[in-house]
């Protein structure tokens, strides 16, 4: 059975420089994610798991990304008791799925490039 664990760390390490890159070239160290329909042309809110010290699991809606030197780090509110998470390495969950990262770039790009989105199918 073939190992994929190298690629999808990988593809993480290069979501996760898109992002950090994206914010860098808009001179940017962190960004707020404004709630889905609250503004003209908002993205769709990015859903991602977070968990508290006792391994419970929340569902969050993304509200910031921010850069520390060649980290990125995310804020999300839980969308049943409104607790505020924060990641606080690369090994949380929340930053670890390449398909999360890959939907706050595309949020991101949405917000800061909207005229390089691409289209939406």
């Amino acid at each position: 059975m073939k190992d994929f664990s190298r690629q999808i760390e990988d593809l993480r390490k290069e979501i996760t420089g898109a992002i950090i890159g994206l914010l860098r070239r808009h001179g940017l160290t962190e960004l707020e994610f404004p709630e889905s329909g609250s503004v003209p042309n908002a993205p769709d809110s990015v859903y991602v798991i977070f968990f508290d010290d006792d391994g419970y699991p929340y569902e969050g809606v993304v509200t910031k990304v921010t850069v520390t030197g060649e980290s990125l780090s995310m804020t999300a509110i839980d969308n049943h008791e409104g607790c505020i998470f924060q990641t606080e390495s690369v090994f949380d969950l929340s930053s670890r799925s390449p398909i999360w990262l890959n939907e706050i770039l595309l949020a991101t790009q949405e917000l800061l490039e909207p005229e390089n989105e691409p289209l939406k199918t």
